[in-house]
């Protein structure tokens, strides 16, 4: 199957988004974004998620590694310059595991 192919190819450091997997097996984006989370449920990917703030100046981000992780932190402020984070531009990844 090409989607396992493709998950196998990844090294522990690389990361894959929904769009690519869908793009690289020729799969609708909304059914490997569903596969994607769900391998996240049974452990066998792990997410990252990139929230930057809205401040103008200057881009800050913070890094997410679980979705309770970034529910729990909606409504934060950035760190580095106390500006809102801009959850509604949140980008999305998944990371293979150490098989």
């Amino acid at each position: 199957m090409n989607i396992r192919k493709e998950l196998l190819s990844l090294r522990p450091s690389d990361i894959i988004t929904s769009y690519r997997l869908a793009r690289n097996v020729s799969i609708e984006y909304s059914l490997a974004q569903d596969l994607l989370v769900d391998l996240v449920n049974e452990g066998i990917l792990s997410v990252v998620i990139v929230v930057g703030c809205v401040n103008d100046e200057y881009s800050h981000s913070q890094f997410f590694y679980s979705f309770d992780d970034y529910y729990a932190a909606n409504g934060r402020m950035c760190k580095e310059c106390e500006q809102p984070l801009d959850f509604n531009k949140a980008k999305i990844g998944f990371r293979r595991g150490n098989y």
